[in-house]
């Protein structure tokens, strides 16, 4: 390989995502709102504004951006309307009905139920005591898949004595996009029971729902009807520490879900058996299913024990993490039901864990992930960032002066021919720059 020699004559230092729903559709001619009011943007599906009125003290504020429903602390105002309003659920009614919006858009031309995704509750929210109470609040959401800051909401105005009940039914029934959620205490106030009927009801993509930290003794529960009914996806129940009334209604209760592999019960529970109502016909029970029986099931209910039975990104309907249940019991699913028939409630765990028994085939457990050692980056002998020293050398070979980096015959300014030791020239190197 022929090398070219040269220098440059200037040196430069170069850097080197309920039970009736109503729908989204609204008449506008019914609600009041005069033709000069603004249309909604079809372009924007960004929009603020206020709930309630400052004047009552229920003002909230409200944001409504890339999907993202933020509510603000303060007193959410009494939902007035009858009952197929109440149906069609509080916080989606009262933004449709209500609302002010700060550029003047009609609230009932905005497609809240459609553009809402995600809803958050950024600060302390009180729901007021009202003969509906929570029932309904975030009912008929379709298109919303999670709920962020839940423990912000405050119920405790509803129920302050013993004799009453906390009205929670169908809070988030028709949530049909929801696949997973954890709900909070809502500050209950103590000594109050609790109704919790339809509160997931036709939740058609909930895959798992944890209400371990719900309630507890001071807050039983009186209803569970219809708690789970028609959540055709949902695998995974945590019920421990919630207790309930003697007189608790649990019909329905996981009527049309039939997925149900992994449930965490109460010792004061009670799975009623399915019985026929002689004059209606109706059938009442929970109606919890057990397991079939197929290759990768035996037919039985496990106790988790110590085992591992969890799912990928705790998502259920990404499959199973770890299926390998290690509890000593199993039972038929009539077994379980005997178990928790209410005569053995001292006897039972305080909270306990059952699965689908899996097959020894279908049994694995995945090694938990390996932290990868990083190594140590030795330090730098010398500092990329120093400082350019000058210094000179010596031609040994013909070299060419150069006006550009770049080498060519139009930037040459002088050869400078080999010669002897002594008579070599000596150039002084002021920088470094490379050619393009």
């Amino acid at each position: 390989m022929k090398w070219k020699f040269g220098l440059i004559a200037l040196g430069v230092a170069v850097g080197l995502s309920p039970l009736f729903g109503l729908g989204n559709g609204h008449n506008n001619s019914e609600n009041g709102h005069t033709p000069s009011v603004a249309l909604a943007d079809s372009t924007t599906s960004n929009y603020s504004g206020t709930l309630g009125s400052q004047t009552d003290g229920t003002l909230v504020q409200w944001q409504l951006k890339d999907g993202t429903l933020t509510l603000g602390g303060g007193t959410f105002p009494v939902m007035s309307g009858n009952v197929f309003d109440i149906q069609q659920g509080q916080l989606l009614y009262t933004l449709e009905k209500t609302a002010t919006v700060s550029d003047g858009t009609s609230p009932a031309n905005i497609d809240f139920a459609n553009l809402i995704t995600k809803v958050n509750i950024s600060n302390k929210l009180t729901i007021q005591s009202s003969n509906i109470g929570a029932s309904y609040f975030f009912a008929n959401l379709t298109h919303v898949r999670e709920y962020t800051n839940l423990q912000n909401l405050d119920l405790s105005r509803l129920g302050s004595t013993t004799s009453s009940t906390i009205s929670m039914g169908s809070m988030f029934s028709s949530n049909a996009a929801l696949t997973t959620i954890s709900l909070p205490n809502f500050n209950l106030s103590t000594g109050s029971a609790i109704d919790i009927d339809n509160l997931f009801a036709n939740d058609k993509d909930l895959a798992s729902a944890d209400l371990s930290n719900l309630a507890g003794p001071s807050n039983p529960v009186a209803s569970t009807d219809s708690l789970f009914s028609n959540n055709p996806k949902l695998r995974e129940v945590n019920l421990a520490n919630l207790s309930f009334t003697n007189d608790c209604d649990y019909q329905n209760m996981f009527t049309g879900s039939p997925q149900i592999a992994k449930i965490t019960l109460n010792s004061s529970m009670i799975l009623t058996k399915d019985t026929v109502d002689p004059e209606w016909g109706d059938t009442a029970g929970v109606h919890l299913t057990g397991p079939d029986t197929t290759t990768d099931l035996t037919g039985l209910w496990q106790t988790l024990g110590a085992g591992k039975v969890n799912f990928i990104n705790n998502y259920p309907t990404d499959g199973y993490l770890n299926n390998n249940p290690l509890g000593d019991s199993t039972y038929t699913n009539d077994e379980l039901y005997g178990l928790y028939n209410g005569t053995l409630t001292a006897e039972l765990p305080a909270n306990e864990t059952y699965v689908w028994q899996p097959t020894d085939k279908a049994r694995f457990t995945t090694p938990d992930p390996v932290t990868p050692v990083t190594p140590s980056t030795p330090a730098p002998a010398e500092s990329d960032t120093a400082a350019f020293q000058q210094f000179n050398v010596s031609a040994i070979k013909k070299i060419g002066l150069y006006s550009s980096k770049d080498f060519s015959a139009a930037h040459r300014i002088a050869w400078f021919v080999k010669k002897p030791q002594m008579k070599q020239p000596v150039f002084t190197v002021m920088g470094t720059t490379k050619s393009t």
